[in-house]
C-alpha cells in the first residue's frame, strides 16, 4: 500500500494551517453541482496514505494513525506513531495492522501490531515479525483468515487478525529469496518470491497449504481483486484465476502509466494499449470474456489519453485521465454494463483512492515549502445528482451528470508573440495550452482553465498551490503566486479563470510575471474555444502496435522501442565489453575493449596498436587502418569527423588529431598554450572548434571551458561553467546549439548552456547514476535508480520524466551502459 502514485500536490502552508485549525466543513454546491464535503490534513514527514474501510477513511502516515467518518470527515480517533518507524500497513476487518521498526542496540527490531479501527486501542503486538514483502490488498475492511508476516527464520507466518497468534507457517523452496509482495483475501493468500525466476505462490489462507505456483518472465507488482491475481511485468499485465493460477485472458499490453484493473460489479475493468490508442474492457473474472470495449483514440499530438486510475462502486466506475495539465481531474464515467457516459473535470487534485455512492475520496502528499515537513491532504467531493426526478436509488439512474463541452479562452491569443516567435497548440481537451517558441528555441507555455464559478476557481487555485512552495505575486489578477522548481511557473486567478505561464528555461524566468499579467489582461478579449471533451466510446479495437521489447543478452535489462521514434538502441557496454546491434537485430561483441561508435551509429573505431586506429564503416563493412600519434585516445565525434587527444603524459593533454573517417586522412594539431587543460579535447558546435575544460590554479574557482580552432589557437573561453559530463559520447544536443555540463557544487545537477556564448539555459535536478546522452534538444536520457534496480528515463529540462526506455530489477546491472543513437523516425515534440 505504500507505493500508490501521488501525482499532484495540494494546498500551500496557509491552507494547511486553516485545514488543521478548522473542523471539517462542506462547501456550497458549484454551478456544476459538485460539492466539497470535507477536508483534512495530517503530518506525513516520510510517507502517508489513506484507504476506505467499511464506512471509515483510515489514515496512516509516518507520524500518526487516524480514522475518520467517511460521511462528514469527523475524526473518530488519532494515535501518534512517532515511537517507531512505520514500514507498511493494512486495514483488515475491524483493525488497523502496522508493520513497524524500532531501533535497538543490536539493530532495528521489526514488529507487527494491530489497533482497533473503532477506537484506536492496541489489540496485539508481535515483536520480531515483519511484513511478508510489500503488503498488497485489498484489505479495506474485508475479513481474511490470516495476515502474511515474515519470521527471522525465513518462513511465511499466517497471523490470526484478531489475536496476532501464528496459525501456520510455510517456508519457500530452497534457493528462493525473501518475499517481494504478498496479498490475501477470504479465499487465497498469494506471495511473490524470486526462485531463479519471478514466482507467485498461492496458499490456503486458513491452513497455509500450497495450492499452485506460477513462474513469470518478470514481475514488478501484484494485486488481488475478487478472485483474480493481477501481476504486472515489464510490458504487460497478467490476469490469473486465484483458484488455480490459469490465465483468464491474454496478457494485457501495458508498458507505462496504465491504470491498475479495478473490480466493478462482477467484472474487472482493464485498460490496455492497442494501435496507439487505449482500450478499456469489461473482463469477466470467471471466464475472461470481454463483452464490450471502449476505445480512446489517438489525439492530435499522437498520444493516447491514458487513464491513470480507475475506482469503482457497484456498476459505476470513474476512470481518471492521466497527464492532463489542468486544475482538477478529468474523469470518465463508465457503466460496467458497457457504456461510457461522458467526461468532465472534477474539482479535485491528487490521487483518488475510493469512490462510494456519489462521493470521490482523494489524497495528496503536500510539501508546504522547501525544508518544511510534508502533509497528507484528504478531500471528499460529492458529485452532482442529475435531477430530482432521477434519484440515485433507481436501478438505471445515472449517479451524477457530466457535461460534454467547455468553452475556454484561446491561450494562443493571450500573449502577443514577438518577432520570430512561433505558436503551437498543445495538450488534449479539456486542457488548453499553447507553446510560444523564439528563434533561439527558448519556449514558454501558456495554459488556461475555466472553473464552474468564482468560488470553485478560488478553491482550486489554493489547492494547486505548491508542491515545492509558493511565493505570492502582486498585481496579477485577483490572486497569483510563483511555484515550481526555481519559480518556473506563475499561476493566477481572475474570476472563474485559472491561467498559468511556465518555462523550463532560466533566461525566461524573470519575464514570467509580466507574461502572466499580460495574459490575465487579455482573458476577456481572447476568443473562446469550445473543446469537445467526450471520453472513450464503443468501437472496434485498433490493430495492436505494441512497443517491441528486447532483453539485452547477459543482463536483466529490458529495452523498449522509443514510442516517439527519436532514438534507437545501437548497443550496450557491460563488464567492459561493447556489444553492437547488427542489421538483424543481434547484439554481437565489438572487436577489442577500446572501442567507440559514432553517435549516428555509422562508424566504429578501435585501437589495435598504440599508433594505429581501425575505422569500420558499419553500413558497408569496409575497414581502414590509419596511423596516428602514439597514445592518441579518447574519441570524440562530430559531423566533421573523429577527434583524438594526444598526451604529453598520463594526465596532461598536449594536442589533438582530426581523422576523416571517409578518406582516412589525418590532421595533427599541437597546442602550446595549454593554460591548465585538464582533460581530453572534444568537438564543439558543428566541428569548427574544439573544447577542453581547464582548471584554475589552486582550484579557487569552478572549472571553465576553452575553445580552440583547428590550428590550436584559443578563440574564446567560458569561465566557471563546471565540469563536462565525460561519460556521454557527445555533450552537444542534436541541433548542436546546446551543451551539457555538471553544475558546479551540485553533484546531481546538470546545466544546459548555449553553444554560442555559454548562456545558462536550464538547470536540471534529477537523481541519476549516469547520463546516457541527449534524447532531443529538450530531454536527456538518464540511468536512474528504481527500487532495487535501474531504468533509462527520458527527463525534460524541468526534471520531469516523460518516458521510460529501459529498466532492470537487478542491482548487478548498475554498470550496464546502453548506447542510444538518433533514429530516422519523427522527432519528439516538446513536452509542455
Amino acid at each position: 500500500m505504500l507505493t500508490a502514485r501521488l501525482r499532484r500536490a495540494l494546498a500551500g502552508a496557509g491552507a494547511l494551517v486553516l485545514l488543521m485549525a478548522a473542523p471539517p466543513a462542506s462547501s456550497p454546491p458549484g454551478d456544476d453541482g459538485t460539492r466539497t464535503l470535507w477536508r483534512a490534513a495530517y503530518p506525513a514527514p516520510l510517507m502517508g496514505e489513506a484507504a476506505f474501510a467499511g464506512g471509515d477513511v483510515v489514515v496512516v502516515t509516518s507520524a500518526v494513525a487516524a480514522v475518520l467518518d467517511a460521511a462528514d470527515g469527523t475524526e473518530r480517533w488519532r494515535r501518534s506513531l512517532q515511537d517507531a518507524q512505520v514500514v507498511d500497513w493494512l486495514a483488515p476487518g475491524g483493525a488497523v495492522v502496522l508493520a513497524r521498526s524500532r531501533p535497538s542496540p543490536t539493530g532495528d527490531l521489526p514488529a507487527v501490531e494491530a489497533l482497533s479501527r473503532v477506537d484506536g486501542r492496541p489489540i496485539w503486538r508481535r515483536d520480531g515479525l515483519g511484513r511478508a514483502g510489500v503488503w498488497r490488498g485489498p484489505y479495506k475492511g474485508g475479513n481474511v483468515p490470516a495476515l502474511p508476516a515474515w519470521t527471522a527464520e525465513g518462513s511465511l507466518a499466517g497471523l490470526d487478525p484478531a489475536t496476532g497468534e501464528t496459525r501456520w507457517t510455510w517456508r519457500p523452496p530452497r534457493g528462493c529469496a525473501v518475499p517481494r509482495f504478498s496479498a490475501a483475501d477470504a479465499a487465497v493468500m498469494v506471495v511473490t518470491v524470486t526462485c531463479g525466476r519471478d514466482t507467485i505462490f498461492a496458499l490456503d489462507p486458513a491452513s497455509g497449504r500450497p495450492r499452485w505456483r506460477r513462474d513469470l518472465a518478470s514481475l514488478w507488482d501484484v494485486r488481488l481483486l475478487d478472485g483474480v491475481v493481477v501481476a504486472a511485468g515489464d510490458d504487460r499485465v497478467a490476469l490469473l484465476a486465484a483458484a488455480d493460477g490459469r490465465e483468464i485472458t491474454a496478457p494485457v499490453p501495458c508498458v507505462e502509466l496504465c491504470a491498475w484493473p479495478a473490480s466493478a460489479d462482477d467484472r474487472l475493468l482493464v485498460a490496455r494499449d492497442a494501435g496507439g490508442a487505449e482500450v478499456i474492457s469489461g473482463v469477466s473474472a470467471d471466464g475472461g470474456s470481454a463483452p464490450w470495449h471502449l476505445v480512446e483514440g489517438p489525439t492530435r499530438n499522437g498520444d493516447a489519453a491514458r487513464h491513470g486510475t480507475i475506482v469503482a462502486d457497484g456498476r459505476w466506475a470513474l476512470a481518471f485521465v492521466n497527464e492532463v495539465d489542468v486544475p482538477g481531474r478529468p474523469v470518465d464515467l463508465i457503466d460496467v454494463d458497457g457504456a461510457a457516459l461522458g467526461r468532465a473535470v472534477l474539482p479535485v487534485s491528487g490521487q483518488p483512492f475510493a469512490f462510494k455512492g456519489r462521493t470521490v475520496f482523494v489524497e495528496s502528499r503536500v510539501t508546504a515549502a522547501p525544508g518544511r515537513p510534508a502533509w497528507l491532504a484528504l478531500t471528499a467531493v460529492d458529485l452532482p445528482s442529475p435531477s430530482p426526478a432521477l434519484p440515485f436509488a433507481l436501478p438505471f439512474a445515472l449517479p451524477f451528470a457530466l457535461p460534454s463541452a467547455r468553452p475556454e479562452p484561446d491561450p494562443c491569443r493571450l500573449v502577443r508573440p514577438g518577432p520570430g516567435v512561433t505558436l503551437r497548440p498543445l495538450g488534449r481537451p479539456p486542457a488548453t495550452l499553447c507553446a510560444y517558441t523564439d528563434r533561439a528555441g527558448l519556449r514558454f507555455t501558456v495554459g488556461v482553465w475555466t472553473a464552474a464559478n468564482d468560488e470553485n476557481a478560488s478553491e482550486l487555485f489554493r489547492e494547486l498551490g505548491a508542491a515545492l512552495g509558493t511565493i505570492p505575486v502582486d498585481d496579477i489578477g485577483e490572486e497569483a503566486y510563483a511555484a515550481g522548481p526555481r519559480s518556473s511557473m506563475v499561476v493566477a486567478r481572475e474570476g472563474s479563470h485559472i491561467m498559468w505561464v511556465s518555462s523550463p528555461y532560466l533566461p525566461l524566468r524573470d519575464r514570467l510575471p509580466a507574461l502572466a499579467a499580460e495574459a490575465v489582461g487579455r482573458l476577456g478579449a481572447a476568443p473562446p474555444v469550445v473543446h469537445e471533451i467526450a471520453g472513450p466510446r464503443p468501437g472496434p479495437v485498433p490493430a495492436s502496435s505494441e512497443r517491441r521489447m528486447t532483453v539485452l543478452p547477459g543482463t536483466s535489462v529490458t529495452v523498449w522501442d522509443d514510442p516517439a521514434g527519436s532514438v534507437s538502441v545501437a548497443g550496450y557496454r557491460e563488464d567492459g565489453v561493447l556489444r553492437l546491434r547488427d542489421s538483424l537485430g543481434r547484439f554481437l561483441p565489438a572487436p577489442g575493449r577500446r572501442v567507440s561508435v559514432s553517435p549516428d551509429d555509422r562508424w566504429l573505431v578501435s585501437f589495435p596498436s598504440p599508433s594505429r586506429v581501425e575505422i569500420v564503416d558499419r553500413t558497408t563493412g569496409h575497414a581502414r587502418r590509419v596511423a596516428v600519434p602514439p597514445g592518441a585516445s579518447t574519441p570524440s565525434w562530430s559531423p566533421a569527423g573523429l577527434l583524438l587527444t594526444t598526451w604529453e603524459d598520463e594526465w596532461q593533454p598536449n594536442g589533438f588529431v582530426v581523422v576523416d573517417p571517409v578518406s582516412g586522412t589525418t590532421h595533427r594539431v599541437k597546442v602550446t598554450d595549454k593554460k591548465g587543460d585538464l582533460d581530453a579535447y572534444r568537438w564543439h558546435g558543428d566541428g569548427r572548434t574544439v573544447a577542453v575544460p581547464y582548471e584554475y590554479y589552486a582550484h579557487e574557482r569552478p572549472p571553465g571551458l576553452r575553445f580552440l580552432d583547428l590550428s590550436g589557437r584559443t578563440v574564446s573561453e567560458l569561465a566557471e561553467v563546471g565540469d563536462e559530463v565525460s561519460e556521454i559520447r557527445d555533450p552537444l544536443s542534436p541541433s548542436r546549439s546546446r551543451f551539457l555540463t555538471r553544475c558546479y557544487g551540485r553533484p546531481t545537477g546538470l546545466c544546459v548552456r548555449e553553444s554560442d556564448g555559454g548562456r545558462l539555459l536550464a538547470w536540471i535536478e534529477a537523481g541519476f547514476v549516469r547520463v546516457l546522452g541527449w534524447y532531443d534538444d529538450e530531454h536527456l536520457i538518464l540511468w536512474q535508480r528504481e527500487g532495487t534496480g535501474y531504468r533509462a528515463a527520458v527527463v525534460g529540462l524541468s526534471g520531469e520524466t516523460t518516458a521510460v526506455l529501459a529498466r532492470t530489477p537487478a542491482p548487478g546491472d548498475k554498470d550496464v551502459e546502453i548506447l542510444y543513437t538518433p533514429s530516422r523516425g519523427k522527432p519528439r515534440e516538446p513536452v509542455p
